[in-house]
């Protein structure tokens, strides 16, 4: 039993406010990443991963706080979450003009999801067979 005047908000007691989409998303990479070692061990579920990424409709209103611009950089990684404290979950938002060329990160896995959009590619076929 709460103990706080009626007047008063009790956290414990109180119905937590309903998570929009892109913050229910987040919980459930976190639930899926688990204890693992990060998003290169063998015990995670890559698919499950990619599903829950597939399944998500943006809305940019959920995760616009996180989308910050550095207009000196090509594009800016914004931090979301830590994950299981072994994987980062960013937000990058590219510069208007400006891009970056297919490149990998050392052994490091990486599942992406594109939330909002004017893009042009360029592929070089000789670069990439």
């Amino acid at each position: 039993m709460c103990t706080l005047p009626l007047d008063s908000i009790c956290e414990k007691h109180s119905p937590q406010p309903a998570l929009d989409a892109f913050h229910s998303l987040v919980e459930q990479i976190n639930t899926i990443l688990g204890p693992s070692s990060g998003t290169n061990s063998s015990d995670i579920d890559v698919q499950g991963l990619m599903r829950a990424m597939g399944n998500y409709t943006s809305a940019e209103h959920d995760w616009a706080e996180y989308a910050h611009t550095d207009y000196s950089r090509n594009y800016t990684r914004n931090f979301v979450d830590h994950g299981n404290g072994k994987t980062n979950l960013l937000l990058l938002v590219w510069s208007p003009g400006k891009g970056s060329l297919i490149h990998d990160h050392a052994g490091a896995h990486c599942i992406m999801k594109v939330l909002s959009l004017l893009l042009h590619a360029y592929f070089c076929s000789d670069a990439y067979p």
